[in-house]
């Protein structure tokens, strides 16, 4: 077996460990069994649902605004001209002299997604110059799922203002052509169409037989024998569901996703990926049923060596005439797209990838052929400190089945684009690709370009949907900073994205502040002036001369006057990186017995890439895992030294050997993990008020969705696990929530705008119940704040 090992940067302490590794793990080959109960360490848990959410309907059901090419139509020429077939229309109120409100009604309650599309319609009729629903305001809501918070991705371009102008629709279908799809994933529930497995060859199909109507992935698809599980993670980051209490969210909240297989076994062939993209656009193809829901949306994140095919062209000709868009992963190679199809192809969307800090992706391939970037990933760093790689987390599989995986790439870059344009294109299905490209590459964000060719910059959502519309943001402007903490990485220096998600114009300051502060430089300048809807970004860098080694934080505040004010956390490790320090890399199984076994391991010395090889294996599964002795105390996997696990430390997968053949190509990184010394070791201040997590001590997470913010813990011991003045609540899984004396009598020992609940092991502090938080025959009281029975 062979690979390559990617090692991140060495600290002498990272910023958290989420979960802390088990005392007194030893670090010769024979105990290497332990290492791998440590290193199998799960993604995010999900947080508890503590009784309430503040996000509430996104509108007036039913209520659309219209603006009428005419200021000062009268309320009957208004209901002239606004009609819709099986719909009643009732004029409600004027807004302005050329705005009005009107109230549509059906034979049937309308819904949410029917008045966004209600409205949509609307302003394509004669002398209808925009219309949009009737939106509710709220304090500007993140997605309630309860893994959002760890989609940097997301933030990074300006989704969560995007999804105020559109949350997509279930007319949109966005193809994801690509190795099938996990149709049985929970977060992919009521998203799927049914869609084809267009692989012709069953040994790369691996289900057995050639094309038919079954897109599911069958695994097994890495040279390696493991599984990426990659369209299922693609069709997640497009269209997850969202805002549904758990998971992760997805850029589209509505759109329906039509997986085609097309790769399997050691990929796909030209042919079946052309005939695919073909069948997505409702091209017949023949020997298949037809696509009775063509895709105004490909995404393509797949790609070989090659110049542009002419099959492909002619395919992509075809489907841009039919009004789709097509978008294109640029490659993981770090190398020129001129020779890497179909990222090369005229007319098509190509997307390179940026990690967290904002440079170019390590593996990301550029050139002229990139229009621009989006978040694709860098797992062998961990810039934003919440204690997971800068991986893009999205829908996968794990060993305990359907699960969220930490991925990087030019793939997972794609899909972001991908499901912008579909937003886009619930807005308006009209728009062309030229309109879409140049909505997309006119508002990106140009401080993410690079010397290499990164295109226009990074993706910004949020402009891109109001340019595809020709609208600009009305009110003040409103400034956003999507990151709380940044870790810089060994060139010390990254960029900080900066957004006015208002109209009007917004003047950003940024200062660093405290002891270090004159140890933070901006060399890009420390102000920014953004008009409406523009993102920017401001580079942070740090000056260490003369500082001894060690880890260093400083505050720095971004100040927009009345438009907001956001602190941002900025580290920076002072000390060479521990480059020559020996390590190890070992290959471990399960028994019959279901212990852990250690097959064989060799050494290493570190450096920035370490080749290995590992000989005299029994064909069997293994995991492989490996570690640095950074502070050269002769143990492995202290506090700041490096760890890793393929596929990563948060997505854990077996590799599968067999007999007589060389498995090649098991390539993983390995990031620093640990509790920074002095940093915070502050026990969890249970059920204290939170703005992140850096308010909650040493393990402490925050959940936002509460009022005010609610910090809280895992407990998977058990109550020893908790603080004093909490307790241990839930059985999969179990988190410490405050308790409280005398249940049922209001806020009691309760923080402000808590209230006493009953409940086991101990009655706990959470918010008033509202129409929506009681169960079956019961009803919320609202005078007293509780659920009572009927």
């Amino acid at each position: 077996m062979r690979g390559q090992l990617t090692l991140g940067m060495a600290l002498a302490s990272a910023l958290q460990r989420p979960q802390a590794l088990p005392d007194g793990l030893a670090s010769t080959p024979l105990e290497l069994e332990a290492m791998a109960a440590a290193a199998r360490r799960a993604p995010p848990r999900e947080a508890p649902h503590l009784g309430t959410t503040r996000d509430g309907p996104r509108v007036v059901v039913g209520e659309i605004l219209v603006r009428m090419d005419s200021p000062g139509m009268p309320p009957a020429a208004v209901l002239e001209r606004v009609r819709f077939s099986g719909y009643e229309v009732a004029y409600k109120a004027n807004v302005t002299p050329s705005w009005h409100l009107l109230n549509v009604s059906g034979k049937q309650p309308l819904t949410e997604s029917e008045t966004f599309e209600l409205a949509a319609r609307a302003s394509r009729l004669s002398r209808v110059t925009a219309a949009e629903a009737n939106r509710r305001a709220y304090a500007l809501a993140s997605p309630s799922d309860s893994f959002y918070k760890y989609q940097w991705h997301l933030g990074q371009i300006q989704m969560p203002a995007a999804w105020d102008l559109s949350q997509g629709s279930a007319s949109v279908v966005v193809a994801v052509v690509d190795n099938g799809i996990l149709a049985g994933h929970p977060d992919l529930q009521g998203r799927l169409l049914q869609g084809i497995d267009m692989i012709s060859d069953p040994s790369i199909a691996g289900d057995g037989d050639g094309r038919d109507d079954n897109p599911n992935d069958e695994g097994r698809d890495l040279a390696n024998g493991s599984s990426s599980w990659h369209g299922t993670h693609v069709a997640g980051t497009i269209g997850a569901a969202t805002n549904n209490g758990g998971g992760v969210a997805g850029v589209d909240w509505s759109c329906k996703v039509l997986p085609v297989r097309v790769l399997g076994r050691g990929g796909g062939t030209l042919a079946d990926i052309a005939a695919g993209m073909a069948w997505a656009v409702g091209i017949p193809v023949a020997g298949v049923r037809a696509n009775d829901r063509p895709a105004q949306v490909v995404n393509l994140s797949l790609g070989g060596d090659g110049s542009a095919s002419q099959v492909y062209q002619d395919v992509i000709d075809e489907g841009l005439a039919r009004g789709a868009v097509f978008v294109v992963a640029a490659g993981n190679e770090n190398e020129d797209t001129a020779n890497k199809v179909p990222a090369n192809q005229r007319d098509v969307i190509t997307v390179g990838a940026v990690g967290h800090s904002g440079d170019r992706a390590s593996y990301s391939n550029f050139g002229a052929e990139v229009d621009l970037v989006a978040p694709g990933g860098e797992m062998a760093e961990d810039s934003d400190g919440d204690g997971y790689a800068d991986g893009v987390l999205s829908t996968g599989y794990g060993e305990s089945g359907f699960g969220y995986l930490f991925m990087q790439g030019t793939s997972m870059a794609a899909p972001h684009v991908a499901g912008v344009v579909a937003l886009m294109k619930a807005r308006d299905p009209a728009l062309h690709h030229a309109q879409v490209e140049a909505a997309l590459t006119e508002t990106a964000v140009g401080a993410y370009q690079c010397s290499q060719g990164c295109g226009a910059g990074l993706l910004n959502a949020y402009a891109a949907i109001l340019k595809a519309r020709g609208q600009s943001p009305q009110g003040e402007p409103e400034l956003f900073v999507p990151t709380r903490e940044l870790l810089l990485p060994t060139r010390l220096r990254a960029s900080i994205p900066v957004s006015n998600r208002g109209g009007g114009t917004l003047t950003v300051q940024t200062a660093a502040n405290g002891e270090l502060a004159s140890r933070i430089t901006f060399p890009s300048g420390a102000t920014r002036v953004l008009g409406a809807a523009q993102a920017d970004a401001i580079e942070v860098a740090a000056e260490t001369s003369g500082l001894s080694d060690g880890l260093y934080s400083v505050n720095v505040n971004f100040d927009a006057s009345t438009a907001g004010a956001v602190a941002v956390r900025v580290s920076f490790r002072v000390g060479t990186a521990a480059e020559g320090k020996q390590g190890f890399i070992a290959a471990l199984y399960l028994d019959d017995a279901d212990e852990w076994q250690v097959g064989d391991g060799v050494g290493f010395v570190s450096a920035p890439t370490v080749d290995y090889r590992i000989s005299g294996l029994e064909p069997r599964e293994y995991y492989l895992l490996a570690g640095v002795d950074d502070n050269g105390n002769g143990e492995l996997f202290d506090d700041g030294e490096r760890m890793g696990i393929y596929l990563n430390l948060d997505s854990p997968q077996p590799v599968e050997l067999f007999a007589g053949k060389v498995t090649e190509g098991v390539d993983f990184a390995l990031v620093a993990v640990g509790v920074a010394p002095g940093e915070d070791n502050r026990p969890v201040p249970v059920g204290a008020a939170c703005r992140t997590k850096a308010d909650c001590g040493a393990g402490g997470l925050c959940d936002t969705t509460m009022p005010g913010g609610y910090c809280w813990k895992e407990c998977p011991k058990g109550s020893a696990d908790c603080p004093p003045g909490s307790a241990c609540f839930g059985a999969s899984s179990p988190v410490c929530l405050v308790t409280c004396t005398s249940p049922w009598s209001g806020q009691a020992s309760c923080r402000s705008g808590y209230l006493c609940w009953d409940a086991t092991p101990a009655p706990t502090c959470i918010p008033p119940c509202d129409d929506s938080s009681c169960g079956e025959g019961t009803y919320c009281d609202h005078a007293t704040g509780y659920c009572t029975y009927r």
